[in-house]
């Protein structure tokens, strides 16, 4: 009797399972190859000189009204949230403050600078008086020293 080989079906049985593997090879390498590229990401737009200096400028236009409005503490409480949300304006353009050119920036400086005196004025004014100055005092000296920075 001659010897049969040993396992003859198995060999067969591999060879498609190895066509397989490297048919889904092929499809994968095809895949990676005609993929499209990601889309590249896009930085955000530096922000508009005019853009920056007409927020600064609506900012200075709120503080300047609330603090002429103050006469009394109950007017200091009133103007509170006026005065809070001008600093919080002004402080949220701080980076964008940084990333304009020279020029934007010398602009911006003009409008900071022409208001601010009559806005020093009118803190001071508020901090002779002490139940005035105990409810605003805070945060107007936050807004004078982000002006004064944005003067510099």
């Amino acid at each position: 009797m001659p010897e049969a080989a040993p396992y003859p079906a198995r060999r067969s049985g591999r060879r498609w399972l190895v066509a397989a593997f490297l048919a889904l090879l092929a499809i994968g390498l095809a895949y990676c190859v005609m993929a499209p590229a990601p889309a590249p990401v896009a930085e955000a737009p530096a922000p508009a000189p005019a853009d920056v200096s007409a927020r600064v400028a609506d900012a200075l236009t709120s503080i300047s009204a609330a603090l002429t409005g103050i006469t009394d503490p109950a007017g200091a409480e009133t103007a509170l949230p006026r005065l809070t949300d001008a600093l919080a304006t002004l402080n949220g353009l701080e980076d964008d403050v940084a990333a304009l050119p020279d020029a934007g920036r010398a602009s911006l400086q003009q409008i900071v600078t022409a208001a601010l005196p009559a806005i020093r004025e009118s803190a001071a004014r508020l901090k002779t008086d002490g139940p005035v100055a105990a409810v605003v005092g805070p945060v107007v000296d936050d807004i004078l020293a982000e002006l004064t920075a944005y003067s510099a």
